[in-house]
C-alpha cells in the first residue's frame, strides 16, 4: 500500500510547504484544511494541511505528522486556495496568511520545558548560585518553561546555565504543547431530578423558620426555572443570585442539601439582546439608485456606489443585506477601522439581530477563537449571516458568501501595512468572484483606481450625489492663517472666524467637531536659541511631546524620554513647543470655553477596547459638545447634531511627498467635512490654512469630485503612476547604512538588467531610519499591457538570488500595488 504525505502549510517565514508522512491511523482523519501539529527540529507547530499525496519526498526522509487537532477542516477549499492567491499575487509566504488569518490561540506551538532528571532529587554539589537556584525551582515543580527561568534569574539569556546542568546529567529540555484557549464558563442552577413537587412543598415549609435566606432563594429559582412546568429551564447562577443578601451561602447551602444542583457550562460570549425594528423606508432617489444596482449586477460582478456623505448609502447596503439573504448564507460589510463598527452594528443588529457577527483585532484571542467556532457551527446549520469589521475579517472562512460590501472603500486602512501585505479592497473582490458572489464599494470620495475601473467599464457605477431628506451640504469657509497672522488677529491656534462660529454653534445647542490629524500635545520641542529639538534615539525623527504624561515619545518606536530643560546643543534654558496636536487643541478650548464639555479621540484616547463606545456614546447623547479628533472622526460615523467642523491646519495634508497625496487630502476634507449638518440643516465648515488658493482645497469647498480626478488621471498618466502602471514597492533594511547603500545600488543593478527603466532608485524616504534600522526603497513600475505575473515571477528570482549573495542580511519587503 501506498504511503499517504501531506503538504502543510507551517506558521513560518518560508516560502514552501513542508512535506510530512501521515501515520496509516490517521488516514481517516487528516483532510486539506486540518490542523495538525508537527516538528521542526526540536520544536512543535500547528500547520494547515494544504494537500494529500502519494508522492514520495526525493533526497529526504519525511517526518511523521504528530497529530491531528480537528475532528473537521477549519479552512474550506476555497479558502485554501485564497490563501494560495494571497501568497502569489502579494509575493508574501504560505506562512504570513496562515498568521495573518487564524486567531493565535489556534496556533498551537510549543513551550520548551526544563525537566529534572528523574534520578536526581537531592541538590549536587559544585553547583553556582544560578545553578542551584535553577535546580532548587525544578526539585519543588518538576519542569518550568524558559520564560519562568529567565524570570528566576533576572536576566534574559538563561541557556548557558542550563547548558551546564545538561551537562552534568541534572536536567532535560522537551518541548510541550500547551492549549491557550479557554472557552466562557458561567454557573447554572437546577433542581434536583429526584425531588418532586410535594417534596419541595415540605422543605419549603421546614427552611422557612430556620432558613429564611435558602427560602428566598428557592423562591427565586422556581419563579424563574419553572421546574415544574412544560417550560422549566436551568436558571443562570449570577441571575438567581442578584440583589439577594447573603444569597450565594443560601445557595451553597441548598446545594450541600442536595436540593439544588450546580455546575458551570460553556457560553458563547456573543449574547445581547435586540430590539428588532422594521427596515427603514428608502425615498424615491435612493430607492432608484438601488433598482439601479440590482440591474448592473446582472452584467457587472463589482458595482461602485458614489454617494455624498450623507445621502443614505448605509440604507441601501441594508436593503441589499436582505435581498442576497434570500438566496445566499453570509454577507461580509468591510469597514476601513475598528473605530467606524460601533455605531454600524448598533444599525444592523437593530435589523438583523443574532445574525450579526463581529470580529476585528480589538477583541481577545479568547473572542476571536470564538467567532471562528460561530461562524462554523452556524455554517453547518445553514445560518443567514453578516460578518462586520475591518480588514482582517476578510480572512474568515466563509462557505457561501453571497454580497461583500466596502464601505468607505477608498480609505488607506484597507491596505494592510505588515506581512502580508494586502489590499482588503482587492482581494474581497477576488474572494467574493470564487464565491460567484456580488461586491458593492461604497464612497463619497472614490479611489482612483475604483473610478478609473468604472469609468472604463470594469465596475458597473452608480451615483447618489443629494443627501438624504434634500438637506443641503455644508457651507465652507476658509481661514486665512498667513492673512491672520500677518495681522496679530490669531487667538492662539484658532481663527476669530472658528472661535465664533463654535460659540455661536453650541449657544444654538448644536454640538462641533474639530480635526487636527496628529495626536499629542505638540510634534516637537524646540531651544530658542539654536532651533534644536530632542530626536528619538532609534528613529530619525524628532520626538512628540505629551503634555498629560509629561513625556516626549517617538510614535514609530515607542521611546520616550523627560522633557528637557537644557538644550543639549548649546545649553540654552529657552525650550518651548512647537506645533500642536488634538491634546494641545483641547487645552486650550477649555481656556476659551471652560464651561463645554470636551471629548477628545485619537489613539491615545482609544486605546481601551470601551474606549470607543464610550466617547461615541458622550458625543450622540450630548453629554460632550465638543470633540476634538485625528483622522478617526473623519469618516463613516452620523451624529445627527453637529453644526460645525473645524479643520485645523489642512496644510500638513496638501504637501505630504507621495503621488497620492492630493487625492488624500481631498479624501479626508470631504469625509471630516460630511460630519457637519447631515438632518434638517446644513451645516459649516471652517478650514484654517495658509495656502487659501490650493486647488485641492477650492476642489474640496467646490465638492468638484470631478476636476480632481481630471487632474490625476492626467499626472499619472504623464509620470506612470496606478491605475495607469502596477505599482511594487521594495523596502531594504539594515542597521548598517554603508553596507545597505552598497545593497541597494547591486540590488538595483541586478533589477535593471530585467526591468529597465521601469526601475526607480535606490533613495532613501523621508525617514531614513526606524527602530534602529535603515532603509533604503526601491520602485518597480509594470505598465498594464505587460504579464504582471511574469515580472513578479522575475522579481521573486532576483530576491533569491540577492538573499543567496553577501547581502543576506539584509532584509526585503516587498509591497505589491502600493
Amino acid at each position: 500500500m501506498e504511503a499517504l504525505f501531506a503538504d502543510v502549510i507551517m506558521p513560518l517565514s518560508i516560502p514552501r510547504l513542508l512535506t510530512y508522512r501521515v501515520p496509516k491511523e490517521m488516514w481517516n482523519e487528516v483532510f486539506p484544511g486540518s490542523r495538525v501539529i508537527v516538528q521542526v527540529k526540536r520544536k512543535l507547530y500547528t500547520g494547515i494541511v494544504r494537500n494529500l499525496h502519494h508522492q514520495v519526498p526525493e533526497g529526504w526522509e519525511a517526518l511523521y505528522l504528530v497529530s491531528v487537532l480537528d475532528i473537521a477542516p477549519i479552512l474550506n477549499p476555497i479558502q485554501l486556495e485564497f490563501w494560495d492567491w494571497l501568497s502569489s499575487y502579494y509575493l508574501c509566504s504560505p506562512g504570513d496568511i496562515l498568521n495573518a488569518s487564524l486567531p493565535g490561540h489556534l496556533r498551537l506551538n510549543s513551550d520548551s520545558m526544563v525537566v529534572l532528571s528523574a534520578e536526581n532529587t537531592s541538590l549536587p554539589e559544585n553547583l553556582s548560585p544560578k545553578e542551584e537556584a535553577i535546580f532548587i525551582a525544578l526539585h519543588e515543580k518538576g519542569s518550568l518553561p524558559i520564560s519562568e527561568v529567565e524570570k528566576l534569574l533576572n536576566q534574559v539569556t538563561v541557556m548557558q546555565h542550563i547548558k551546564k546542568l545538561m551537562d552534568k546529567g541534572l536536567v532535560t529540555i522537551k518541548e510541550e504543547i500547551k492549549e491557550s484557549y479557554k472557552p466562557k464558563m458561567e454557573g447554572f442552577v437546577s433542581l434536583n431530578e429526584a425531588i418532586d413537587q410535594e417534596q419541595l412543598g415540605l422543605l419549603l415549609d421546614n427552611l422557612e423558620k430556620k432558613a429564611p435566606k435558602q427560602v428566598d432563594v428557592l423562591m427565586r429559582f422556581l419563579q424563574k426555572g419553572q421546574p415544574f412546568s412544560k417550560n422549566k429551564q436551568e436558571v443562570s447562577k449570577s441571575d438567581l443570585i442578584k440583589g439577594l443578601d447573603g444569597a450565594d451561602t443560601a445557595l451553597k447551602a441548598l446545594e450541600k442539601k442536595g436540593i439544588l444542583l450546580l455546575y458551570e457550562k460553556e457560553v458563547g460570549r456573543f449574547g445581547f439582546v435586540a430590539e428588532i425594528q422594521a427596515i427603514s423606508e428608502l425615498s424615491p432617489v435612493q430607492e432608484e439608485k438601488l433598482n439601479e444596482i440590482h440591474q448592473l449586477y446582472q452584467n457587472k460582478s463589482v458595482v461602485l456606489l458614489k454617494g455624498v456623505t450623507s445621502s443614505g448609502k448605509t440604507e441601501i447596503y441594508i436593503r441589499l443585506i436582505e435581498h442576497v439573504l434570500q438566496s445566499r448564507n453570509e454577507i461580509l460589510y468591510l469597514l476601513p477601522e475598528i473605530a467606524i463598527t460601533a455605531q454600524i452594528i448598533s444599525r444592523l443588529r437593530k435589523v438583523f439581530g443574532h445574525q450579526v457577527l463581529v470580529y476585528h483585532s480589538r477583541l481577545s484571542q479568547n473572542e476571536r477563537v470564538d467567532v471562528w467556532r460561530e461562524l462554523i457551527q452556524r455554517q453547518q446549520k445553514n445560518e443567514k449571516l453578516v460578518i462586520v469589521g475591518p480588514r482582517s475579517s476578510l480572512l474568515l472562512p466563509f462557505y457561501d458568501l453571497g454580497l461583500v460590501i466596502v464601505d468607505e472603500e477608498h480609505d488607506p486602512n484597507f491596505k494592510q501595512q505588515e506581512n502580508p501585505r494586502y489590499h482588503a479592497r482587492d482581494a474581497s473582490i477576488w474572494l467574493a468572484l470564487k464565491h460567484k458572489a456580488k461586491v458593492l464599494l461604497g464612497s463619497a470620495t472614490p479611489s482612483i483606481e475604483s473610478w478609473y475601473n468604472a469609468q472604463t467599464g470594469k465596475y458597473g457605477l452608480v451615483e447618489l450625489n443629494t443627501r438624504f431628506g434634500g438637506v443641503a451640504l455644508p457651507e465652507f469657509k476658509v481661514a486665512d492663517l498667513k492673512d491672520l497672522n500677518k495681522k496679530k488677529q490669531m487667538k492662539s491656534i484658532f481663527s476669530p472666524e472658528l472661535l465664533e462660529a463654535i460659540k455661536t454653534t453650541t449657544e444654538k445647542g448644536k454640538q462641533v467637531m474639530l480635526f487636527q490629524n496628529r495626536r499629542g500635545f505638540s510634534p516637537s520641542v524646540e531651544c530658542q536659541s539654536c532651533s534644536w529639538m530632542p530626536q528619538c534615539t532609534n528613529c530619525d525623527v524628532t520626538l512628540t511631546y505629551h503634555k498629560n504624561s509629561g513625556q516626549l515619545r517617538c510614535h514609530y518606536c515607542g521611546y520616550s524620554s523627560v522633557v528637557p530643560t537644557v538644550c543639549s546643543n548649546c545649553g540654552d534654558t529657552q525650550i518651548k513647543t512647537v506645533g500642536f496636536g488634538t491634546e494641545k487643541v483641547e487645552e486650550e478650548l477649555s481656556i476659551f470655553f471652560p464651561n463645554l464639555k470636551l471629548g477628545r479621540m485619537d489613539l491615545d484616547t482609544t486605546r481601551s477596547r470601551a474606549a470607543y463606545d464610550r466617547i461615541f456614546s458622550a458625543f450622540s447623547s450630548g453629554d460632550t459638545q465638543i470633540l476634538v479628533g485625528t483622522q478617526m472622526i473623519s469618516k463613516g460615523l452620523d451624529f445627527a447634531n453637529v453644526g460645525l467642523v473645524g479643520i485645523l491646519n489642512a496644510d500638513a495634508m496638501l504637501g505630504f511627498p507621495d503621488f497620492r497625496s492630493f487625492e488624500r487630502a481631498y479624501q479626508m476634507l470631504v469625509q471630516v467635512s460630511g460630519r457637519a449638518g447631515r438632518r434638517k440643516e446644513a451645516g459649516q465648515v471652517i478650514i484654517q490654512t495658509k495656502n487659501k488658493n490650493h486647488p485641492v482645497l477650492k476642489w474640496v469647498m467646490e465638492q468638484d469630485f470631478t476636476s480632481l480626478v481630471q487632474h490625476e488621471f492626467m499626472e499619472r498618466q504623464k509620470f506612470s503612476y496606478p491605475p495607469y502602471c502596477h505599482l511594487i514597492s521594495l523596502s531594504l533594511r539594515h542597521v548598517d547604512n554603508r553596507l545597505l547603500d552598497r545593497a541597494a545600488f547591486q540590488f538595483s543593478k541586478d533589477l535593471r538588467q530585467f526591468f529597465g527603466e521601469r526601475v526607480l532608485g535606490p533613495a532613501y524616504p523621508v525617514i531614513p531610519r526606524i527602530r534602529n534600522q535603515y532603509q533604503n526603497c526601491i520602485m518597480l513600475k509594470i505598465e498594464k499591457n505587460a504579464s504582471y505575473a511574469q515580472a513578479k515571477t522575475i522579481l521573486r528570482n532576483c530576491i533569491d538570488k540577492f538573499k543567496a549573495s553577501e547581502f543576506r542580511a539584509v532584509q526585503v519587503s516587498i509591497d505589491v500595488d502600493a
